[in-house]
């Protein structure tokens, strides 16, 4: 059979997702059907360098843990601007 969709339940319609079941690394598709966004709000998303990404042989790929630090709630003192510094110098 074909690989397994990370969702495990449903509660109130909406699919309760683990980012422990995702991939390391995320297609512009995939970080758009997690989100409930678009393709396209995705791209703009990494166009923006709001969300890091890497080419791998032509595709562009996010990692998981870049996704996780953009979806986590933001701190009381979060300055939005630290957010694309931060993507430029982390390793």
């Amino acid at each position: 059979m074909g690989s397994e969709s990370p969702v495990i339940g449903r509660k109130m319609g909406r699919a309760i997702i683990f980012m422990t079941d995702v991939p390391d690394f995320l297609r512009a598709g995939e970080i758009a059907c997690l989100t409930g966004t678009s393709v396209r709000t995705v791209r703009r998303w990494i166009a923006e360098e709001i969300l890091p990404s890497v080419k791998v042989r032509g595709a562009r790929l996010v990692r998981r843990k870049d996704l996780e630090r953009v979806l986590s709630p933001a701190p009381p003192n979060w300055d939005p601007l630290e957010l694309k510094d931060e993507a430029r110098t982390d390793d």
